[in-house]
């Protein structure tokens, strides 16, 4: 297969730089990095580097452009930016799109899939996301910060002839996860799990540590969780799908954090104090604007993200 990695930050290259230095010995798949000019340059001269818990490489990637009429019609592309980017990004890669092209987004968000298959009606939109702490320290260097990481794929049937092939790429590229044929439902799970922090901790702008610790924002966190589940339940129940949270999944997430680095912060919550383009809109504004409409009681969503 020909893959494309569009947006090489955090996501993109971590997992892209894996299945890229993989692929530099296997003729069956080329994986191409889709990214900014100044990315671009970077790369084609140092290389990309990669630091996990393992081992620091330097990769080079089959091809790496700026233009996507440098990679031809490619199999599948996976889509790694922001989502503010992504209409701009999508309009980008249509030089290397055909009809039997496949779309796999990893992008933070619930409804990303609906954006893509906007642009491409007729193209196949899998289902994805990923758990990873990782940070882009330079234009070329991509830091490993914790070994969880997990890729997940799918769609609510069985895997295709071409996911099937793309579940054995990421499993020789020592990448764990996987395809799930209940994909839609652990995105909802990682939703409900992300956009709570992000709402609380731009807001108080405080750690994953803090959350849970301080009596103050532990309550308030509750009362998110109460909505968030309420909001989420909706949306499955819309989308027909067979499953429900229940109270006791907010003891998971709060199990979650005590997990986590108790001095991380959000990524949400970093952009918003940079004062750069943040994603205030795709984790904490779809659930402001929709709790409005079903909720009995007043939004904290709503509150917090008029503030």
């Amino acid at each position: 297969m020909k893959i494309v990695v569009s947006g090489i930050g955090a996501v993109g290259g971590y997992y892209g730089g894996l299945m890229a230095e993989f692929c530099s010995n296997n003729s069956a798949n080329e994986i191409y990095f889709f990214a900014r000019e100044n990315t671009v340059n970077t790369i084609k001269n140092k290389g990309l580097q990669l630091e996990t818990f393992s081992k620091t490489n330097t990769i080079f990637p089959q091809k790496i452009s700026s233009n996507a009429k440098d990679f031809g019609t490619v199999d599948l592309i996976i889509l790694c930016t922001k989502s503010y980017d992504l209409i701009e990004n999508l309009d980008q890669l249509h030089d290397c799109v055909d009809e039997n092209t496949s779309f796999l987004p990893l992008l933070n968000g619930i409804n990303i899939e609906e954006t893509v298959k906007a642009k491409y009606p007729k193209n196949d939109i899998w289902n994805g996301f990923v758990f990873l702490y990782a940070q882009k320290t330079t234009t070329n260097y991509i830091k490993e910060i914790n070994p969880f990481n997990q890729f997940h794929f799918g769609k609510n049937i069985h895997a295709s002839k071409k996911q099937i092939s793309f579940q054995k790429l990421i499993e020789n590229s020592n990448i764990r996860g996987g395809f799930f044929s209940d994909i839609r439902i652990r995105q909802w799970k990682k939703f409900t799990f992300i956009s709570t922090l992000a709402c609380i901790t731009t807001y108080y702008n405080c750690t994953l540590g803090e959350v849970i610790s301080n009596e103050k924002y532990s309550i308030l966190y509750d009362k998110l969780m109460d909505e968030i589940i309420e909001f989420s339940n909706k949306e499955m129940r819309n989308e027909c799908l067979n499953f429900q949270f229940n109270s006791d999944y907010k003891n998971e997430m709060i199990d979650q954090i005590a997990q986590s680095n108790p001095i991380a912060t959000t990524s949400l919550q970093r952009d918003y104090y940079n004062n750069t383009k943040n994603e205030l809109e795709t984790l904490v504004g779809i659930v402001s604007k929709s709790s409005q409409e079903y909720s009995h009681y007043n939004s904290i969503y709503h509150s917090l993200s008029k503030k």
